[in-house]
């Protein structure tokens, strides 16, 4: 993983969306973007940090969170995510993700409903 190259702003909201667990749609509706942009930004961010599952993009993610390096042997990082992640407890993640979901607007959408004429049958 590379390290050196930072992501957009725009790229590290989604990069944590993703980590925490949402899809492509939820990102898309949290952000008020589409699901074609998202998906460009999810490959942007793959290809910038040199990765290529979700997997490796949490562990990017709590490395960069808590300054772990990343330079350290793949087996010491994934025990020292999961430490944090242990540290973090599932409370502090279950209010972040409430923080998240309570900042972002949801999208309405109107449902267009076409009027039947009606003939008058002789």
């Amino acid at each position: 993983m590379n390290e050196f190259n930072p992501l957009s702003k725009r790229e590290l909201e989604v990069s944590e969306l993703l980590v925490f667990g949402a899809t492509c749609q939820d990102a898309a509706n949290s952000l008020f973007l589409s699901i074609d942009t998202i998906i460009t930004h999810k490959k942007n961010i793959y290809r910038k940090l040199n990765i290529r599952k979700e997997t490796e993009l949490s562990k990017w993610y709590f490395c960069r969170r808590f300054n772990i390096s990343i330079n350290i042997k793949p087996i010491a990082q994934s025990i020292v995510a999961l430490a944090m992640l242990f540290l973090l407890g599932g409370e502090a993640i279950a209010n972040h993700q409430n923080d998240m979901l309570r900042t972002a607007k949801t999208r309405t959408s109107r449902v267009r409903t076409s009027r039947v004429r009606r003939t008058k049958e002789y």
